[in-house]
Formats: C-alpha cells, sequence, structure tokens
C-alpha cells in the first residue's frame, strides 16, 4: 500500500505540474479576409449576353497583399477564358484585409466571386445564350458542407448516408482514441475492451466489425486498412491518429460510393486533420483507473490549419489485472502552395503502444466465484500482451487546371509491426509438428510485420451541361497498394515462453489495385443521382 500512495502521489504531481503548463485556449474567432477597395473588373468584349460570374480561389498573406488568384468556375461554363484573366487581373489589383484569427492576422485561402455584369440593353433570356451554354445548378446545404473541407472540385456527398462530423460536434463529446469519435455518427458504436495496440471493435447499422475489419478507414487519402492480416482480412488500428487534430470524420453508411476501396463492406470512415484553434497547447488529464494522458500541439497562428505539429502520451492501470497500457503518438502536416495551381500537403506520423491482456476466463469460473470478473488465471496469464509500431508517410498533390478541372495524385509509405501473446482457455491444443505433445495451454503469439507503399490519384472533370437544368460531372480514379509482410502465429509455454507448436509461418507480397468511374448529374435543385462503376483486385 505505500508503494502503491508513493507512486500515486508522484503522478499526482507530474499531472499537476503539467496541468500548470496548459494553455487554456479560446474558442478561435475567425473573420475572412476582404477587398477595401472596389474589384473593378472591365467586360472583355464577348458574344456573351447575359452575366458572368467567375469564381476564384484567392490566397491572401498577412499583410493583406493578393498572392495567388487562380480560377476555379465560371458560369456560363463556356464563357471565353478572357472573363477568367480580366477576373484575375482585376482581384490582384485590389488591396483586401486580411483574414483574422482571434484578431491576429493570418495567410488564408478565401473564396471570391467576380460578377460581369449583362451589358446594357443586352437580352439576358435563356434563348439568347450560346448554344450549349447553361447556368450551373446550385449547390444544395450538403454540397456547402463538404466544400467547406475539400473545396468545389471534390464535393459529393452521396446522400443521408452520407455524413461530416465537423469539429464542432466533436469537441461536444470529447474522446482520448481516435477510433471513438465515430460514436458521433449516427449508427456507430466503437468500443476498446482491450488495452492500447489492438484496433476497436467497431459496431456499424447491426455489423459486429472485429478489430474495425469491414470499415474502410483513410488518413486523408491514405488506406489504414490491411488487406491481409494475422488478425483478419482488413484488419485496422487508427490509434495512432491524435483526436485533437481531427478536423472532421467524414462516414459513408454503406458500400454506395464507386471511390470506397474493397475493404468497405459494410462502410467508410475518412479522417480529415487540421487545427482550427491556431496557437501553442499543452494539455494533461488524470481520471479513474490510473489513466495519464498529455497532449501538445503547436499551430503557429500565421500558418494554414493544414499545418501543425502534435504529440500525445497515454498511460493507464487498466480496469482490472493484466490490463495496464502505454503509448506515444507523434504527427506533423504541412501545407503550401507550389504554384497558384497547385497545392501539397505532406503528413508524417509515428506511434508505439503496448499492453498486457489478460487472456480469457471461463464464464462458470467467474459465476462460482473462483476468478473475479476483471480477473485473470495466475498460470495462463504470464506474458500475455500487446505491441504494436507504425510508422506512416504521405504526400498529396491537387492541382486545379484552367476551367475548374481537378487533378490529384498522393503517394504514402508506412510500416507496421504487431505482436500479441494471449490464450483462448478452455481449448485443448496438440503439437501439429510433434503430436505426441499436447496440454502445454493455449498461449498463442501473433506477429505481424509490413512495408507497404502505394498511391491514389482521380480527375474531376469540369461540369457537362444538358439542357436547362441538368448538369453531370465525371470522376475516374485509380488506387494502388503494393506490400510485404511476415505472419506467424505459434504455441508458446505459459512458463518459459518457449515455441512448441508453430500453426502459421508466411512471406507474403500483395498487390490491391482498384480503378472507378463515378458519375454524378444534378437536376435543378431537386433530383441528384449518383453512382459509377468499380473493379478491385487483390
Amino acid at each position: 500500500m505505500t508503494v502503491r500512495a508513493s507512486r500515486a502521489r508522484a503522478v499526482a504531481r507530474v499531472i499537476g505540474f503539467a496541468a500548470m503548463l496548459a494553455a487554456r485556449v479560446a474558442a478561435a474567432d475567425v473573420v475572412a479576409a476582404e477587398p477595401l477597395t472596389k474589384v473593378d473588373a472591365l467586360r472583355p468584349d464577348s458574344t456573351v449576353a447575359g452575366d458572368v460570374q467567375v469564381v476564384l480561389q484567392v490566397v491572401v498573406d498577412a499583410r493583406g497583399e493578393v498572392e495567388s488568384a487562380v480560377e476555379t468556375s465560371r458560369a456560363p461554363a463556356g464563357a471565353p477564358d478572357a472573363f477568367a484573366t480580366a477576373a484575375v487581373f482585376a482581384v490582384k489589383s485590389a488591396t483586401f484585409s486580411p483574414s483574422t484569427r482571434d484578431g491576429h492576422a493570418i495567410r488564408a485561402r478565401i473564396e471570391y466571386v467576380v460578377v460581369f455584369p449583362a451589358p446594357p440593353f443586352a437580352v439576358t433570356t435563356p434563348a439568347a445564350l450560346p448554344r450549349g451554354e447553361r447556368a450551373p445548378v446550385a449547390l444544395d446545404a450538403q454540397d456547402e458542407d463538404y466544400v467547406a473541407v475539400r473545396g468545389a472540385g471534390w464535393s459529393s456527398p452521396r446522400g443521408l448516408g452520407d455524413v461530416r462530423v465537423d469539429r464542432e460536434l466533436l469537441e461536444a463529446s470529447p474522446r482520448q482514441m481516435t477510433s471513438e469519435l465515430l460514436s458521433a455518427a449516427p449508427g456507430f458504436f466503437v468500443d476498446h475492451e482491450d488495452g492500447e495496440g489492438l484496433g476497436n471493435d467497431v459496431y456499424l447499422r447491426g455489423f459486429d466489425l472485429e478489430h474495425g475489419a469491414g470499415i474502410e478507414m483513410r488518413l486523408g487519402a491514405v488506406p489504414l486498412n490491411a488487406p491481409l492480416h494475422v488478425s483478419g482480412q482488413g484488419y485496422v488500428d487508427a490509434s495512432f491518429i491524435i483526436p485533437e487534430v481531427v478536423r472532421s470524420v467524414r462516414v459513408i453508411e454503406g458500400p454506395f460510393d464507386p471511390r470506397q476501396g474493397d475493404a468497405a463492406i459494410v462502410g467508410s470512415a475518412y479522417f480529415d486533420m487540421g487545427v482550427d484553434e491556431r496557437g501553442y497547447r499543452v494539455k494533461s488529464t488524470y481520471g479513474s483507473f490510473g489513466q495519464a494522458r498529455v497532449v501538445g500541439v503547436v499551430a503557429p497562428r500565421d500558418m494554414d490549419e493544414e499545418t501543425f505539429a502534435a504529440f500525445a502520451l497515454r498511460r493507464t492501470g487498466g480496469f482490472g489485472v493484466s490490463r495496464a497500457s502505454q503509448s506515444a503518438s507523434a504527427i506533423g502536416q504541412y501545407g503550401v502552395d507550389i504554384t497558384p495551381r497547385d497545392h501539397l500537403r505532406v503528413t508524417a506520423t509515428a506511434y508505439g503502444a503496448r499492453a498486457s491482456l489478460p487472456g480469457v476466463v471461463r464464464q462458470d469460473d467467474v459465476d462460482a466465484g473462483r476468478v473475479a470478473l476483471d480477473g485473470t488465471y495466475p498460470n495462463y496469464a504470464a506474458g500475455q500482451g500487446v505491441a504494436t509500431t507504425r510508422l506512416l508517410l504521405g504526400l498529396d498533390v491537387d492541382h486545379t487546371a484552367p476551367g475548374g478541372v481537378r487533378f490529384e495524385l498522393a503517394p504514402w509509405a508506412s510500416s507496421t509491426t504487431y505482436r500479441t501473446r494471449r490464450n483462448f482457455t478452455g481449448n485443448l491444443e496438440s503439437s501439429q509438428l510433434v503430436p505426441s505433445i499436447a496440454g502445454r495451454g493455449d498461449l498463442f503469439e501473433s506477429t505481424n510485420a509490413e512495408t507497404a507503399a502505394g498511391f491514389t490519384s482521380r480527375v474531376h472533370t469540369k461540369p457537362v451541361h444538358l439542357g436547362e437544368q441538368v448538369q453531370m460531372v465525371f470522376e475516374p480514379g485509380v488506387a494502388v497498394r503494393a506490400g510485404h509482410s511476415k505472419e506467424a502465429r505459434t504455441l508458446l509455454d505459459p512458463t518459459t515462453l518457449a515455441t512448441w507448436d508453430r500453426r502459421t509461418d508466411l512471406v507474403l507480397d500483395t498487390l490491391d489495385a482498384g480503378a472507378y468511374f463515378d458519375i454524378d448529374v444534378r437536376f435543378a435543385e431537386r433530383l441528384r443521382l449518383s453512382g459509377g462503376v468499380r473493379s478491385d483486385f487483390l
């Protein structure tokens, strides 16, 4: 008791000291840049009789100067390029007040629309428009929600089963593990009955998905599921992502989008990272079962919300015997405009975790009082636990072509290790190598080590108009993942941890390739039809 009390006091002092260092950050008050002088765009000579609108993506620095202005769309879509040139020139000639966050001037991207009014006495009825020219179909509320994260060129939600959980909702019910953020989405329930290092069990629309297998997960454009894993096909553990830097989570409840990978058996979850509250923060928590956590976030105020660095340290004694765990995670991300039309995002992560596991106990032993509900068998629990590591590096290049066509290329590479030792009491095991050997328990050691690399790429076309109120957008794309892994599953003697039987010993080279073609058709503002085709090869 004395040793435990002194350790508790020591932990309390450390947590108290960390709490003194914690920076209290108020909710960010963001004000977008606005022009201080009139944006006077001269209408070029043109055969277009009606109004012309040019939508620009403008980068305004902390001094209010325009760094770049790039056209993202125009209406009518077939208006001459001279309108885009005139709009860009007018915006670059104007003076802006810089965007501010909590009263501090920052560099930011804004969307600005330049309108060229119709010439006096021009006929602006639809019949007067050039043949093939139609006004764009307006975005609905769900489209606008996605534009806020990915930009107008990538907005394409898929009905009521496509939900984006934003930062405001995530903060309403804080979570310490990233997979548990999914519980904020309708139809999801996530638990974590084991310690760190194991993927969460996810329940979606009545499906029980052990270790998340069956839910496609991505960090940005990087796939997180392992196609083949010693713990099951599609295994995924997203615990390395720090919840405080998750800007939003897009959830697709069902396999209804051709852009979803082959791991999306019952749905997908895509994590988008960014830090809205700029500045420097350190915070700590301490709670039940000796759980302590320290998180630090560095987000310079004069940089884009995509740019940050963060770390998280977590330790807990667990909710019973042999359930202690600890983990450390670090994430860095940097976003930069290479050219006015090209944006680069670089993401790097490092993660390590380990935990003790109690093994399985029999229900009749618990009912009879021979073993506590949160207990373990002393003779067969020795050496049980889990250890895992993950390294990841991802790049994402987003190019905007004249006319609004978007192109994305996202290469990535990762390295993961995984090892568990756990028993399944009640099974009588005998050696498959030496059949005369049996009865040495059922302590299994499972290992999985993989290095993988791949890329995703897609093109989002500009709208194609059919008639007055019909608009079509096409998006072809490909995804390739190549991996090299070693998998093993052996039986260990619980007293010596020596191998007495080998069940699996594999070296695998895997290739997972997919291609899709997506079509998005909008009929005015009332009806939308989306779908496509996809082919996957494993």
